[in-house]
């Protein structure tokens, strides 16, 4: 018997290992890379689920470790995401099943947001579904841009001149100078909320025929990443949207930060910028 639960042990390690350093998989995924049978691993990711340290997305059907495992390859942003992503995701989900449309969680990285979770799979309605991965243009996106809004002014003046040059990810794809970059900031901040730039499309169709509107999640008096919900563009005006759904979506986000610091007082949770790491403690902007 005791065999059997060292066996058992060391497969559920394996899947670990597997899930933290090449990353986020299928089960046919997992087959191939344990080499364990498909009803062994199905076993094994329940109760993984079930004590909360595997999350399964809706989006993409992957299987994404919480925790971090030591050894070659570690990143400690990754444990760090897939733990942000459980604990925003029961909220995410109440949320769409609420208004019908669904949000997408983003968090930093050096040059764009990152999706690393999303609802769209659980919405009534046909719309592009995004993929999880995707690096997202922040000054063109309403997650960046409501992300950039929270940033200290100077924070985001660096961002905005570090990365004024890239054609794909910073600010000249949009002809966005300085002074329109600290106009649209201003903008975001009085109006609570963030938009897609005029024209934006997304990052992998020619355009995805959706609006969308952001909000900051912080943690610890930081931006850690953006919920940002999208619609139909042709369905509803931006101000409709806001009119009918902005304080759902907020009180969402509210909890969301709420499960960040009750989890924070249990134990480690999330860096001050979850994704690249170690942002927040040391005061500097993760992009």
């Amino acid at each position: 018997m005791q065999d059997l639960g060292n066996r058992s042990l060391d497969r559920g390690l394996t899947v670990l290992e597997v899930l933290t350093r090449p990353g986020p998989a299928t089960l046919a995924e997992l087959h191939r890379a344990t080499g364990l049978p498909k009803s062994s691993l199905r076993r094994l990711l329940a109760t993984l689920m079930a004590r909360g340290v595997v999350h399964r997305s809706r989006q993409d059907g992957r299987y994404r470790s919480v925790v971090a495992m030591p050894g070659a390859g570690f990143q400690p942003g990754r444990g760090h995401e897939a733990r942000f992503v459980t604990l925003a995701w029961p909220h995410m989900q109440a949320l769409t099943l609420d208004i019908g449309w669904p949000s997408d969680l983003q968090v930093p990285r050096e040059r764009a947001m990152l999706m690393i979770e999303s609802a769209r799979a659980l919405t009534p309605y046909k719309l592009w579904q995004g993929r999880i991965g995707t690096l997202i243009n922040m000054f063109g996106a309403a997650s960046g841009r409501a992300w950039l809004a929270a940033l200290p002014q100077a924070e985001a003046l660096e961002l905005h001149r570090r990365l004024a040059d890239d054609p794909a990810l910073g600010p000249g794809r949009f002809r966005m100078d300085e002074a329109a970059f600290l106009v649209m900031l201003a903008e975001t901040r009085a109006r609570g909320y963030a938009l897609r730039q005029p024209g934006y499309g997304g990052e992998i169709l020619a355009h995805d025929q959706l609006s969308a509107l952001a909000l900051p999640i912080r943690f610890q008096g930081r931006p850690v990443g953006t919920i940002n919900t999208t619609w139909l563009r042709d369905s509803l005006t931006a101000p409709d949207f806001a009119a009918r759904y902005l304080n759902r979506i907020r009180l969402c986000r509210d909890r969301i930060e709420a499960a960040l610091t009750a989890a924070a007082a249990t134990g480690p949770a999330l860096p001050a910028t979850p994704g690249d790491g170690g942002a927040g403690t040391t005061g500097r902007a993760q992009g």
